[in-house]
């Protein structure tokens, strides 16, 4: 139960699984710009958070052994399960605001690992799973085109 984020290559991992939550929500912000769905200003802001997770990322990624944790009473497995759960929250549904709510807890998360507190990870893991499930009953799934 205690082996979350317990050895450098697990960090570096969690730093690779958030790029990918920052690629997912850079395709949802052009998506919804393009269709009108959100403005200038909030494309803005978006690139902010989206840069601010990059950055988070790869501090984790390059300094990953000055990141190992001890004594945080999670798992990496349910670290890796919130982590993908808000990754494809964030791909699934339509509603723009509600996946940047997801991705805002993503980068919060991100930024406990650094903080290298065992309750804040698990906090914040705990915030993922709450933004994730969150909403959930008015959550419209993307439209998907034939054919893809």
């Amino acid at each position: 139960m205690n082996d979350i984020l317990n050895t450098a290559a697990k960090v570096q991992d969690a730093a690779d699984k958030f790029t990918t939550i920052a690629d997912e929500m850079k395709t949802k912000r052009r998506k919804a710009f393009d269709e009108g769905k959100i403005t200038a200003d909030e494309v803005m802001q978006n690139v902010s958070e989206e840069t601010m997770l990059r950055e988070l990322a790869t501090k984790l990624y390059v300094k990953s052994n000055d990141y190992v944790v001890a004594g945080a009473q999670a798992s990496q497995m349910e670290l890796n399960k919130a982590i993908a759960d808000a990754k494809e929250k964030i791909a699934e549904i339509a509603q723009f605001k509600r996946a940047v709510n997801i991705f805002v807890s993503v980068i919060g998360l991100a930024g406990s690992i650094l903080s290298g507190q065992p309750l804040a990870i698990v906090g914040a893991i705990s915030g993922v799973k709450e933004a994730v499930k969150g909403g959930e009953e008015k959550d419209v799934p993307v439209q998907k085109k034939a054919g893809k």
